[in-house]
């Protein structure tokens, strides 16, 4: 087996950068701060135009950085809840759902043009990030997620290749 399966679900741990922010940080979903992204950048994990997306928590709570479309300075903090309630800036903004609600996976797919016309395999990018989500489908339990704002079942699939996980856009009309 390859040293990373991204198929684990242990392959991928989401650091906590909570030591990195002040000791009075508050949750919630906002533009990020100019010291916030020095920490990110410092820390690895800031949003590019390769991973326009990372995952990490601060104090325990997940969250994560999105690239905005003025460049590496323009970020997106998105807290998600743990118990899966909105806080008031994200639901008067566009941003994405909450962790507990369904989370469209579009930022994370490299390929310009998504076809949701018809079954394909899910790129590595879009495993990981289901990985890191905790929606990795297993053997006879499927998962269901958004790309761009269509419904998908993924469910785990054994090829000649090993374990892959296929999408099938579900109720396209």
């Amino acid at each position: 087996m390859d040293p990373i399966d991204p198929l684990s679900a242990n392959h991928h741990k989401v650091r906590d950068i909570g030591p990195l922010v002040d000791s009075d940080w508050e949750h919630g979903s906002r533009r990020a701060s100019d010291v916030l992204i020095d920490i990110l950048d410092y820390s690895g994990l800031p949003p590019t135009h390769f991973v326009p997306i990372t995952r990490f928590s601060i104090n325990r709570e997940p969250s994560t950085a999105e690239l905005g479309p003025e460049g590496p300075r323009d970020v997106l903090l998105v807290h998600h809840s743990q118990v899966g309630q909105m806080d008031e800036t994200r639901a008067s903004s566009s941003a994405r759902p909450c962790h507990q609600q369904r989370l469209d996976f579009a930022p994370v797919i490299r390929e310009g043009h998504w076809d949701h016309n018809r079954e394909r395999f899910a790129p590595l990018e879009l495993i990981q990030a289901l990985d890191d989500e905790g929606l990795v489908p297993s053997a006879g339990r499927p998962t269901h997620i958004l790309i761009e704002g269509v419904p998908y079942r993924a469910e785990l699939q054994e090829t000649d290749r090993g374990p892959r996980v296929r999408l099938y856009p579900v109720g396209r009309g």
